[in-house]
């Protein structure tokens, strides 16, 4: 571990530095960084090989986690000891662990597989949503995600804290255009599904999920749009008994992923 410094001020500009990474999904992009918190996201990213930039803990977090901040802290370009009232400064949890780190945003993108299966989002905005999905589709074994550039920032910190990690170990791409993805996609010969509520649609159930297969899941408010519906090779809907009118977009994707994966 590299001989720290120590911050005891809130606006050290380290520290606004990295408070700006953690609320600005537009600062993110343009400098290529994001900021995660807690023992098993920092963690996570080291394990996983993401490229740490500066880590930030308290003396009080060291001294409880010595072993795995040691780890941490290896690699880091640079190790700052901060006080208490700048981890509060710097948190966007309740109860700070008291560890942080800013990390250099790694390339996402890959190729799908013909024979993958892919949860695509498009335009799903809540950052709980989107980490689900993804801590969900990792869990599952699914092959990869696409997002929609229009829906939350992958990097996000309530994306990065729901998706439990899976966000650096799932393959994640983001769709510049996700009409001309899909329809790319389904020219390719997958099996490309919008998820839709519609009496009209097939029943998730009655079709084969198997290898070669897409399935879109929509904006909470919207659905998918019907341009992206109409590129698609089918739609399909989640059979509902009550009087709900529609899932939660986390929960419909679940129930779809495990339908992929059985």
């Amino acid at each position: 571990m590299k001989p720290p410094r120590e911050i005891t001020s809130r606006t050290n500009p380290s520290v606004k530095a990295a408070v700006t990474l953690r609320d600005s999904a537009k600062h993110r992009r343009e400098q290529r960084r994001f900021f995660i918190e807690g023992l098993r996201l920092c963690r996570d990213a080291f394990q996983s090989g993401i490229e740490i930039e500066c880590l930030f803990v308290t003396r009080g977090a060291y001294e409880k986690n010595c072993g795995d901040i040691e780890k941490i802290a290896g690699p880091a370009k640079e190790t700052l000891f901060i006080s208490d009232g700048v981890a509060q400064r710097l948190s966007d949890t309740v109860n700070p662990q008291g560890i942080f780190c800013v990390c250099k945003t790694p390339e996402i993108s890959f190729t799908p597989k013909r024979e993958g299966k892919y949860i695509l989002l498009q335009n799903v905005a809540d950052p709980s949503n989107v980490g689900a999905i993804i801590r969900t589709a990792e869990a599952l074994g699914l092959d990869g995600a696409v997002l929609s550039k229009g829906g939350c920032d992958i990097f996000n910190p309530k994306a990065l804290r729901a998706s439990m990690g899976s966000i650096f170990r799932l393959p994640v791409a983001v769709a510049e255009d996700m009409t001309a993805a899909v329809s790319k996609m389904t020219a390719e010969g997958f099996l490309t599904v919008a998820s839709v509520v519609s009496p009209k649609a097939r029943s998730v159930t009655e079709i084969d999920l198997g290898s070669g297969c897409a399935v879109v899941i929509g904006n909470e408010a919207n659905g998918v749009s019907q341009d992206l519906i109409d590129v698609c090779s089918l739609s399909a809907t989640i059979p509902m008994k009550g009087r709900a009118e529609s899932f939660n977009a986390a929960n419909a994707a679940t129930i779809i992923m495990w339908e992929m994966m059985r």
